[in-house]
């Protein structure tokens, strides 16, 4: 599975991340065009399961409420400032899968993404029916 943090820059919050996430493909995006243009392309067999968004700014969310359209075929988490505790209408735009707030112990964010993991992987072999299909 694999798994995109976008984190414009490196910090603590970032580090926990990347450590409650250890047994994954991981892959850090830096900027939102570079995310964006990711997302964009076409599926090569690697298709990106998972896309966690560190937000460190409500302006920086809003360019992701833009693009939203790219985050259609990915299980999103929304990580947003703790300073902002009152959510606003863009959060909720972008129908991530989890929401949470900066600074803060992200174990709760490695729970979501086993139970994503677990969807996935019964998507693959289940038909809808919920018979086995190997």
């Amino acid at each position: 599975m694999n798994l995109i943090i976008y984190s414009g820059q490196v910090d603590c919050d970032e580090t926990e991340l990347l450590q409650v996430t250890r047994h994954h493909s991981v892959q850090i995006i830096r900027t939102p065009r570079e995310l964006i243009s990711r997302l964009s392309q076409p599926p090569d067999g690697h298709n990106v399961a998972i896309v966690i968004l560190l937000v460190s700014s409500m302006a920086e969310l809003e360019k992701f409420v833009e693009a939203r359209d790219c985050f259609s075929d990915t299980a999103l988490i929304l990580i947003l400032p703790e300073e902002e505790a009152v959510l606003n209408s863009n959060a909720f735009r972008l129908r991530a899968n989890y929401m949470g707030f900066r600074g803060g112990e992200f174990e709760d964010v490695a729970a979501v993404i086993a139970r994503i993991q677990t969807r996935i992987v019964r998507a693959k072999y289940l038909d809808p029916q919920g018979v086995e299909v190997r």
